[in-house]
């Protein structure tokens, strides 16, 4: 008992070091625990390549969420384990559907694939042409909105995050995180229309 309580601290306290950016601290919570948080995400993903894709990003929101934690609600492991169901269910809800972002006068297109250059009507020349017009001009369209309108598109088409889980991880109001989602999205798509001829 005495060997777990030390540590149950030793793990604690490397969280809490790495909230103040340690990258030493980060490399040994790694260590010790990336076996374990691994077979939580393989459990719920049931694939391992896409489990050690999963891990990469749970390791990635450890880092940026490491000040969340707090050891007077509970252990560090439980919270890891808490960061890696969170990670592994949004990597199954991507990978089970995709979401789509309807743009005006335009059929239901994806944000992901836009950004990765795929093809929503494979051999129609007149829609190739729409997408490759409209991939162009994403970068700079999203450049346009505000940086809670372009994260709360980001999370939620590019990850996945429904909107329960986008309001808890902007730390927000559940109704202000749906009007930065719908606000962005019709900007987004008023940058996206095409140029009206002269």
């Amino acid at each position: 008992m005495e060997k777990i309580t030390r540590q149950r601290e030793h793990l604690a306290q490397l969280l809490e070091s790495v909230a103040q950016h340690s990258e030493p601290a980060f490399n040994e919570l790694y260590q010790l625990t990336h076996a374990y948080l691994h077979y939580v995400v393989l459990n719920v993903l049931g694939n391992r390549a896409h489990a050690d894709e999963t891990l990469q990003e749970i390791y990635v929101a450890v880092w940026a969420q490491a000040h969340r934690f707090d050891r007077t609600r509970g252990c560090a492991m439980t919270w890891l384990i808490s960061v890696a169901r969170n990670q592994a269910r949004s990597a199954w809800r991507t990978g089970r559907r995709e979401r789509d972002c309807v743009l005006p006068g335009q059929d239901v297109v994806t944000l992901e694939a836009l950004a990765h250059g795929e093809q929503t009507q494979e051999g129609d020349p007149v829609q190739d042409a729409f997408y490759a017009s409209v991939r162009s001009r994403l970068p700079a369209a999203m450049a346009q909105l505000v940086p809670a309108q372009r994260q709360a598109i980001m999370l939620t088409y590019g990850h996945g995050l429904a909107h329960a889980e986008l309001a808890q991880h902007m730390n927000a109001p559940l109704g202000t995180v749906k009007s930065w989602l719908r606000r962005g999205l019709a900007r987004l798509g008023d940058c996206l229309q095409p140029a009206a001829a002269p």
